[in-house]
């Protein structure tokens, strides 16, 4: 008797992307007063005032458009994001920036979002990410 076996499936050449179809991508608001975010398939998750208790008092680490305290903004985005993300997801990350702000907003901003483990960070001019959301 003569067995008959397929042949193997191709092998997969690219990834499927997004990897991550649960947290494809967050948009992030970092305001001197409020910070917001929203998830991609759930909405607006994240809308609190913008302090830290380091330990002492209040800190505000973003200060008239400026991330004036790096590592507090960090540890403020692990707190309140770090739970609502998956642990193996890499999301893609967006971020406002103030439009007379320029590379050093971006590149503080960068460093504080690394702790959510991005695949990619970008950061758009707020008035552009306004003009797009209407």
């Amino acid at each position: 008797m003569t067995v008959i076996r397929s042949p193997l499936p191709a092998p997969v050449r690219h990834r499927h992307w997004p990897l991550c179809r649960r947290c494809s991508g967050i948009a992030l608001d970092l305001g001197s007063a409020r910070t917001r975010a929203w998830i991609a398939g759930r909405g607006m998750v994240l809308d609190v005032p913008t302090v830290t208790f380091p330990g002492t008092g209040a800190i505000h680490p973003v200060q008239r458009g400026t991330i004036v305290d790096i590592p507090g903004t960090a540890r403020m985005l692990e707190r309140l994001l770090g739970h609502r993300l998956p642990r193996l997801g890499r999301p893609l990350v967006v971020v406002t920036a103030p439009v007379l702000d320029g590379l050093a907003f971006r590149t503080a901003a960068r460093t504080a979002v690394e702790v959510l483990r991005p695949r990619a960070v970008l950061t758009v001019p707020g008035a552009r990410a306004v003009a797009l959301a209407a």
